[in-house]
């Protein structure tokens, strides 16, 4: 037998979909420079950081481990406040949320910008003091945890049903996509500017993503609608 038409989308499912489209490309920004941590922060991490206690040296990835120990514990208290906060009077969009998860990644490139330029070094070996890169390690998790579930959140509730599997798809491509242009980021950076601002650059171009998203935050309640 013949499949029914799919119902034609009316004008507050095209304004949806177009408010996940929109929240998708700020997705592709946080995650291009979350990626970072992997690469650029880990070859930062091996080669300019004091990584030795006791006599013994501490390869990068049990520093990088920092990250998901922080995912581990903060996971549960994130749940617990937002259900707190959804309690109260204090409702945040998504948007809005977004912006606050993009503004630690944010304040996590600071940390690192300061220990680049050598502002906390050993003036023996020249290496930074690792305190700052599990700082750094420490922001991104508050980042990540408060980011990663907020798209699947918003395609699961404002996406038109015959729409959710396909925008779901999408959000996790914006993913995918953000983390491998992460590389090309990074090149592209260094060949423009010297490697002592690539942290800084990543700096603005997330907290400008954040104003952004501060910006639109009343358009997408809008085009969401009730």
């Amino acid at each position: 037998s013949a499949k029914p038409a799919s119902k034609p989308l009316t004008t507050t499912d095209r304004k949806r979909i177009t408010s996940i489209l929109i929240l998708a490309v700020f997705t592709i920004i946080f995650w291009m420079a979350c990626s970072q941590m992997g690469s650029s922060v880990l070859f930062f991490s091996k080669n300019f950081v004091h990584r030795h206690l006791l006599g013994f040296e501490i390869p990068p990835t049990v520093l990088l481990s920092f990250f998901a120990l922080s995912v581990v514990i903060l996971g549960p208290v994130m749940a617990i406040f937002w259900r707190f906060l959804s309690q109260t009077e204090v409702q945040l969009s998504a948007p809005r949320k977004m912006a606050i998860g993009s503004i630690l990644l944010a304040l996590s490139f600071v940390v690192i910008a300061i220990a680049a330029r050598g502002l906390v070094g050993d003036e023996a070996k020249g290496l930074v003091n690792p305190t700052y890169l599990l700082a750094f390690y420490f922001l991104q998790a508050c980042a990540v945890i408060i980011m990663a579930p907020i798209g699947f959140a918003f395609v699961t509730k404002w996406a038109p049903a015959a729409w959710t599997a396909r925008l779901t798809g999408v959000w996790f491509s914006a993913t995918g996509l953000g983390s491998f242009l992460g590389g090309y980021a990074k090149n592209a950076i260094d060949n423009v500017l010297s490697p002592l601002y690539l942290y800084e650059v990543f700096f603005l171009v997330i907290f400008c993503a954040a104003i952004g998203l501060l910006t639109i935050n009343r358009l997408i309640i809008k085009m969401v609608g009730p």
